[in-house]
């Protein structure tokens, strides 16, 4: 993540009047199961667009209100946590060899974007 981003996002939890958690996550229209159920689709054939997106946490930052850590002892409140979405490239985690490899290969891609090259 680069500094706009945790700029962006510190912003946008101190404007959270309610918020305890901020983090980042990434958007995907997939078709999702869970415990061998479907999560975000119906029985009926639907094109992708059109399955509501599901989130996922990307580690990649976290803010969140000391006191409420401290007092429950929670990071995630369902009623008070907030998601900031990236985008596919910023959202790139590197947790084995193989994300490691199309970081690598992106990482040009990345700074080009940043730099507006």
């Amino acid at each position: 993540l680069d500094e706009k981003t945790y700029v962006e996002m510190y912003k946008k939890f101190d404007q959270l009047e309610s918020c305890n958690l901020l983090v980042s996550s990434v958007e995907r229209k997939e078709y999702s199961y869970f415990k061998n159920s479907r999560l975000n689709f119906n029985d009926k054939l639907m094109p992708r667009e059109t399955i509501e997106p599901v989130n996922f946490i990307t580690n990649g930052c976290y803010i969140f209100k000391k006191d409420f850590l401290l007092k429950d002892g929670l990071l995630f409140d369902d009623k008070n946590t907030s998601l900031y979405n990236l985008d596919k490239l910023s959202s790139i985690e590197i947790k084995d060899i193989m994300d490691y490899a199309i970081a690598n290969d992106l990482i040009s891609i990345y700074f080009n974007d940043l730099l507006k090259i």
